[in-house]
C-alpha cells in the first residue's frame, strides 16, 4: 500500500481499502476523507522512536481540527498543542482533557487565558512579558497558580520550504529571544500566581533535517538549568517544530530517526 494510504487501483482511486466513488456515492460531495491506518502508523513510528524514555507527543490542532482526526489520536495516547480558544473546544469535544493540552501561540486573549486555566490545561507557554504578566493577572483573578513554560528562541538558521514557517531565528516574532530569557525567570519568580514548569521552542514547519535541533537544543538546556538553578521545578522540555511531509514527488520525509537520536542524546 502507498505510505499515504491513498493509491489508484485499475484507475480507481482508493483509501485503504475503499474505493472513494463508493464514499462519494454513500456520503456525497465534497467529503474529506482521511487514512486511519496511516495515520496510526505514523504516531506509532514516531512513539517508538523515543521508546525507553518518559516522552508525550502533542499534535497541533491547527493542522487538523476534525474531530474524528483528533479523537483518533487521543485514542492513540497522543496530547495536543494549540493556539486559541476555538482550538481547546474542540480538543474537549474531542474527549481531550486539560492535561492533555499545551496551549501555545502569540497574542492569546485573556478570554482564552482564563478558559485555559478553567479547563487546567497542562502548560501555557509564554511568548513574550507582556503574556507573562496577562497569565499571572488572570490566574490571580481566578484564585489559581498557572502552569507555564517559557518558548525560548533558540536563534539557530532552520532551513524551510519558505520563509513564513521559520519561527526559531533570530528576530522572529515568536518565543522570548535568547538574551531576554534570564529576565523573565527573574521576572517569573516574583509574581504569585505562575508555577514555571517547562522551557521550550519551535523551530518552524516542514523541517527536513535534524541539523537546526542540533544547534538548538543545547541553547534550550542551558537555558533549563539556569531556570533550575533559580529553583523553578522544571518538569517539562518542549522540542517543538514541524517535521517535514512530501508534498511533492520530490520531497522526503523528515529522517524521524536522526531527530531522536539528537534528543535522547
Amino acid at each position: 500500500m502507498s505510505p499515504t494510504g491513498f493509491e489508484y487501483r485499475d484507475g480507481v482511486l482508493h483509501a485503504e481499502e475503499v474505493a472513494l466513488p463508493l464514499l462519494a456515492a454513500a456520503v456525497g460531495t465534497p467529503a474529506y476523507v482521511y487514512c486511519a491506518n496511516t495515520v496510526r502508523a505514523r504516531y506509532r513510528r514516531l512513539d517508538q522512536a523515543f521508546a525507553g524514555i518518559p516522552h508525550h507527543i502533542h499534535f497541533a490542532v491547527k493542522a487538523n481540527s476534525n474531530l474524528s482526526v483528533l479523537s483518533l489520536l487521543r485514542e492513540l495516547g497522543a496530547g495536543v498543542d494549540i493556539v486559541s480558544g476555538g482550538e481547546l473546544y474542540r480538543a474537549l469535544q474531542a474527549g481531550f482533557h486539560g492535561r492533555d493540552v499545551v496551549f501555545s501561540g502569540v497574542g492569546k486573549t485573556v478570554q482564552e487565558i482564563a478558559q485555559a486555566l478553567e479547563a487546567e490545561v497542562q502548560l501555557i507557554n509564554v511568548e513574550s512579558e507582556a503574556e507573562l504578566v496577562a497569565i499571572d493577572a488572570v490566574a490571580a483573578r481566578l484564585g489559581v497558580v498557572a502552569p507555564i513554560a517559557i518558548r525560548v528562541n533558540p536563534e539557530v538558521t532552520v532551513d524551510t520550504p519558505h520563509a513564513y514557517i521559520k519561527t526559531g531565528e533570530k528576530g522572529q516574532k515568536f518565543g522570548i529571544p535568547r538574551d531576554d530569557v534570564a529576565r523573565l525567570v527573574e521576572l517569573t519568580g516574583e509574581l504569585s500566581h505562575v508555577q514555571l514548569r517547562g522551557m521550550g521552542m519551535h523551530l518552524g514547519s516542514q523541517i527536513g533535517n535534524a541539523d537546526p535541533l542540533r544547534d538548538a537544543l543545547p541553547r534550550l538546556l542551558a537555558a533549563i538549568a539556569y531556570a533550575q538553578g533559580k529553583g523553578h521545578p522544571i518538569a517539562f522540555m518542549d522540542v517543538g517544530g514541524g517535521l517535514s511531509v512530501p508534498y511533492e514527488s520530490h520531497e522526503r520525509d523528515a529522517d524521524i530517526d536522526d531527530y531522536a537520536t539528537i534528543v535522547r542524546a
